[in-house]
């Protein structure tokens, strides 16, 4: 999934998305023109949601069969709890 992903930023896309089963997962990819606005963000998850939102026509979305896209890890915690996360 990430080498998909990786694979439609290098190609030209602006955003780029996984998604299973109609769902848009992570990890969500940004084009380094979205360098400097990624930076002004300071780990507030609320705005990379609303630049999402502000972009959507600019996101590539790539179908994955990957159903752990769907869950967000932030911190070490939520690598311990993951159910996708194999030790």
């Amino acid at each position: 999934t990430i080498t998909r992903v990786l694979a439609a930023l290098k190609n030209g896309s602006p955003i780029a998305a996984p998604v299973y089963q109609g769902m848009r997962g992570h990890p969500v990819g940004f084009s380094a023109s979205f360098g400097p606005a990624l930076r002004a963000l300071h780990g507030n998850a609320a705005g990379a949601h609303d630049m999402l939102h502000r972009h959507a026509a600019d996101i590539e979305l790539i179908a994955c069969n990957d159903q752990g896209v769907l869950t967000d890890i932030d911190t070490p915690r939520d690598l311990l709890t993951n159910p996708f996360i194999r030790a």
